[in-house]
């Protein structure tokens, strides 16, 4: 009798040992499943529009006709996002977000509330070109960048931390300009319209987003595009890079070291903890996507600068941006992050 409980626990557990092997070893599937873009802004704006770019298109690249949606959780230049993110279990939910670019050195330069950690996480690619263009109201009477110096002009920002403001601090440091940051809008489509009411002299934005939201206030003469900034060049804007203005070197290394740290363009990531086969599909889907003609077709009409960066070179870019010296680093987040 004890011979045949043996036998038939042995039996049990090895039939029970198969079965969570072959359940382990089952093969990812997106069948049936839902991918979630979550956006850290409100809708309508560039990011918005960017990402709804995006979920219309990506499906077609990935196996299993995944069903793919939109949530928007914007709040605090990103970091509700990350709350929630973090809340999240990756295995439950299958997930992608696009990240405000500011934030990668933001956590580099440990200013982050929310727990966040660019080397961690999966990078997928990022969509548009890191280029933000100046833009001011015609009503001030400014007509080049060395109009700026001393020249008192409001501008608005997203919030205290977005990319925009931390421009402005930097221009102010390094140029001498008196940019006064004016927060609380919640896209570049407010900003817009705040500089087209003459509620604020200027503002940055994505040059991705030019043609959809800032074109409209030029050709009506109620915006001019003053300089752009940029770690490369752009003759064909005509219009300055503000890197090129002559500066000391000291304060020549600090706006650099500002600019390569927030020139992500609109990366996107899987978080850590998600199932490597769910990140590899979407790192190849991305890939197939960014070249494929309806996508750049559709992000032409919409404005969008296509400029592509794969996985390999966002990493690449943040472990030079982790590989700077930490005294460089500490100058620039003291500026930025003084409040």
């Amino acid at each position: 009798m004890n011979r045949v409980l043996h036998a038939t626990l042995a039996l049990t557990g090895a039939l029970l040992l198969a079965v969570a092997t072959a359940h382990a070893q089952a093969p990812f599937t997106l069948d049936g499943k839902t991918i979630r873009i979550l956006i850290p802004n409100t809708a309508g704006g560039v990011n918005d529009t960017e990402g709804r770019l995006v979920q219309s298109h990506i499906g077609r690249f990935l196996p299993g006709s995944p069903s793919v949606i939109v949530q928007n959780l914007p709040g605090a230049a990103g970091e509700r996002m990350l709350e929630f993110l973090n809340q999240t279990d990756p295995q439950d939910n299958l997930m992608i977000a696009m990240i405000n670019s500011a934030i990668i050195f933001r956590a580099r330069a440990g200013d982050m509330p929310v727990s966040f950690d660019p080397l961690r996480v999966n990078w997928i690619g990022s969509i548009p070109a890191s280029i933000n263009a100046f833009m001011v109201s015609t009503a001030t009477g400014i007509a080049r960048p060395e109009d700026l110096v001393g020249r008192p002009v409001t501008a608005a920002a997203i919030s205290a931390g977005g990319t925009s403001y931390l421009y402005y601090l930097l221009l102010n440091r390094t140029l001498g300009f008196d940019i006064r940051p004016i927060v609380g809008y919640d896209g570049i489509g407010t900003m817009t319209l705040a500089l087209g009411r003459n509620e604020v002299d200027a503002f940055m934005t994505p040059y991705s987003s030019y043609g959809q939201f800032v074109q409209p206030l030029v050709d009506a003469g109620q915006a001019t595009f003053l300089f752009y900034v940029s770690l490369e060049g752009h003759p064909e804007f005509g219009v300055p890079n503000i890197l090129d203005i002559p500066m000391a070197p000291e304060e020549a290394l600090i706006l650099r070291t500002g600019v390569a740290g927030t020139s992500f363009g609109r990366p996107f990531l899987v978080p850590p903890g998600s199932d490597p086969a769910f990140v590899a599909l979407m790192r190849t889907a991305f890939d197939q996507m960014a070249a494929d003609p309806a996508f750049l077709a559709d992000a032409a009409r919409l404005g969008i600068d296509v400029r592509y960066r794969d996985a390999a070179t966002l990493e690449a870019a943040i472990a030079e941006l982790y590989a700077t010296p930490d005294d460089v680093i500490a100058q620039v987040g003291a500026l930025l992050f003084a409040d």
